[in-house]
């Protein structure tokens, strides 16, 4: 009997193993990695639609609360003017509109990362159609809605 055969693994195991352990090990490697890419554009997406959200919030909370302007137009395409009514002074002129991807309203930035905003009105109703693109990491929500305002609104 040979005395070196009980003493130790081949070369051929040896190799067989650790190539084992390296295949799981890089399995293993990207599935984390295929994880933590997609909780992050999840992440992006969320926040994407967060801040489309809040904007329309914004803008239909003030649309729904305006009353009608002394005169003029209150809306174009890339602007919307809004008249609120304070209590026992003029009404307070709000401006709406989009400035180097931020939401403004007046001069106060009220919502980031807003790639798009359109004020859109038809002449026989008062419906006031507004689309809003957002986008983060590349991930884009897209939000659309239609409110029906007190203020009389000549497209433009």
């Amino acid at each position: 009997m040979n005395r070196y055969s009980s003493q130790g693994f081949t070369l051929l195991e040896v190799l067989l193993a650790l190539s084992l352990v390296s295949l799981v090990g890089s399995g293993l490697f990207l599935l984390n990695w295929l994880m933590f890419t997609g909780s992050e554009r999840q992440s992006a997406a969320c926040e994407a639609h967060h801040y489309a959200r809040t904007a329309m919030q914004w803008i239909t909370r003030d649309i729904l609360s305006s009353c009608p302007p002394q005169g003029g137009s209150s809306l174009n395409s890339d602007q919307l003017i809004l008249h609120l009514p304070v209590e026992g002074k003029p009404a307070e002129e709000i401006h709406y509109f989009l400035h180097s991807n931020n939401l403004r309203r007046n001069n106060l930035a009220l919502v980031q990362n807003i790639n798009y905003l359109n004020f859109q009105s038809s002449s026989d109703s008062d419906l006031i159609t507004i689309p809003v693109e957002s986008s983060v990491n590349n991930e884009i929500y897209r939000l659309s809605i239609a409110v029906c305002s007190r203020i009389s609104t000549i497209p433009e």
